[in-house]
């Protein structure tokens, strides 16, 4: 994490809280305990003014304490609760886009389960060591008692502590197993939401998802946390029984033969029982603690695998490259791992390629042959094999990436529709201009820098995203399979005149696209084949589309 999730400051603030609570409870208990030693020593209790006093008092006190202890515990859960939230997502925004395909049902279950866990944690922590420090106080109290109680009483903690170690590691097991399959759960719900048109299809899929493998995961996770939670209720029920016989061994044995008052033996049992409710409290908060461990280790396993060096790291380099000329491709390769290719060992390149400012690019070739993954290099959303890429004569690299990326704007064949531009100085008449080009005017609304929509079709999301790109005044625009879901007016309309009134503004356009018909639109055509790209020229024979 690059910040304590809780400040420590905030934290010992609490725990204090706590302790004083504890301490106040303790004093009460002392409070009664004299009062009983009164009633047996002296056979009559005798109203006396200054304990009055010093029990309202000391109820005071606990209560405020109480009252500021439980909103702090409240306050520091919320902060923590969503500064993990903004970490995981900071985590996500900060990894690299291969990573992120990879791995993004692990975000998913993160946030969904161990940010919760973890929130929880927080003020389990706080609970048990306040429940901790009360044993500890209590113990000492009883050691004041009678030295001989106390040594019966550490003993019988001492083994119920050593009872409850031996099932530690085999709880901690099927726990983490058990979150195992939350993950599985979460990963499986992911397909079901994102495949369900597909599921919708085919009965068998949707047999298979949302019956079979659900149960095979239910089933179990619910046996692993049964066995977890089983085990953890043995020891607590262990340790109740430990203290049990602990009572009354005192009062039937070792009352009579060591000659213990009976004041004493009576102020015992009443500690005993407001200690076994401390450790029983401890005990209980326990398995929560495991749980938080390993979500805790999950958000760190979370934020080491998206870690890698291509990631987007605080510039060190201040270069700005909006005044550019040209970006030139050299020599780039991309390789597939063999575990996420069908075809192991596929890829592209070597690439050579050089875009000019200002000129309009289209790419065409068959399924598979490679191009949406170039458009992927050539954003810096994949990290190449092997390969330069300048911008005029600064190579990009790790530290300026960032930069680089910044001149992009793109719509990806699977886009995802924003509701606001992100640009603040975005011109409002800019806005209307690009919205009656496109012919959204009287489809889509603009206030406070975000766009209301109704009854879109598909054709006219993807105009809209477009026109999100644009507001954004990026230099470079990159089109993925754009005119593919427009209508034979609008696809006509975007060749002929779109494209070359966004090369009149400067914009820079580099387009995936098999509409043949239109590629005399464009300055330059490149064909993607087998990995290779290859440059094509309207009198060349090979100009066609696949």
């Amino acid at each position: 994490m690059r910040d304590p999730i809780i400040s420590k400051l905030n934290f010992i603030k609490v725990f204090l809280l706590g302790t004083i609570s504890s301490s106040l409870t303790l004093g009460f208990i002392s409070l009664v305990n004299l009062l009983i030693n009164k009633q047996v020593n002296d056979k009559a209790l005798v109203f006396e003014l200054k304990y009055c006093l010093f029990l309202i008092v000391l109820i005071g006190l606990y209560a405020l304490t109480r009252i500021y202890f439980s909103f702090s515990t409240i306050k520091l859960s919320q902060h923590l609760f969503w500064k993990l939230r903004v970490e995981v997502v900071r985590i996500m925004s900060d990894a690299n886009f291969n990573d992120f395909k990879r791995h993004s049902h692990k975000i998913t279950a993160c946030l969904i389960s161990d940010v919760s866990i973890l929130t929880q944690s927080a003020e389990h922590c706080i609970y048990f060591l306040t429940s901790l420090l009360t044993m500890i106080l209590c113990m000492a109290y009883l050691a004041y008692l009678s030295i001989l109680l106390f040594i019966l009483t550490l003993i019988v903690i001492v083994s119920g502590a050593f009872i409850y170690r031996i099932s530690f590691k085999r709880n901690q097991f099927f726990l983490k197993a058990a979150r195992n399959e939350e993950e599985q759960f979460v990963s499986l719900l992911d397909s079901l939401i994102n495949g369900f048109k597909e599921i919708s299809l085919d009965r068998h899929k949707k047999t298979i998802l949302g019956q079979v493998k659900l149960e095979q995961i239910a089933e179990r996770s619910i046996g692993l946390n049964i066995k977890a939670f089983t085990g953890i209720s043995l020891n607590q029920l262990t340790g109740q029984i430990l203290f049990f016989t602990l009572i009354l061994s005192v009062l039937m044995f070792f009352n009579n033969r060591f000659g213990l008052p009976m004041a004493t033996s009576i102020n015992f049992v009443f500690i005993l029982l407001f200690l076994r409710s401390a450790i029983e409290t401890t005990m209980a908060l326990l398995p929560g603690l495991y749980q938080a461990n390993i979500a805790y280790k999950r958000v760190v396993d979370l934020r080491d695998t998206f870690s890698t060096i291509f990631n987007d790291h605080p510039i060190t380099k201040k270069e700005v490259f909006d005044n550019f000329s040209r970006i030139k491709v050299q020599d780039l390769k991309y390789t597939y791992p063999t575990s996420v290719c069908q075809e192991n060992g596929f890829g592209i390149g070597p690439i050579d390629l050089e875009i000019g400012r200002g000129n309009v690019y289209f790419i065409y070739g068959g399924n598979g042959s490679g191009k949406t993954t170039f458009m992927l290099l050539l954003l810096g959303l994949l990290k190449p094999g092997t390969g330069q890429v300048y911008v005029d004569d600064v190579l990009i690299g790790f530290d300026n990436i960032g930069v680089f990326k910044m001149l992009f704007g793109a719509v990806f064949s699977d886009y995802y529709l924003f509701d606001q531009v992100f640009n603040p100085e975005v011109d409002p008449i800019q806005v209307q201009e690009y919205l009656t080009i496109f012919e959204l005017n009287d489809k889509v609304g603009w206030q406070d820098n975000v766009f209301t929509t109704r009854g879109l079709s598909m054709g006219q999301r993807k105009r809209l995203a477009l026109v999100c790109v644009l507001l954004e005044n990026k230099p470079i625009v990159v089109l993925d399979e754009w005119a593919a879901d427009q209508d034979p007016y609008f696809r006509k309309k975007f060749y002929e005149e779109i494209i070359p009134l966004l090369k009149r503004k400067g914009f820079t356009i580099i387009a995936i696209t098999h509409d043949d018909k239109y590629y005399y639109f464009t300055d330059y055509i490149y064909k993607m084949q087998e990995g290779k790209l290859i440059r094509v020229t309207h009198e060349n024979p090979n100009f066609i589309a696949l």
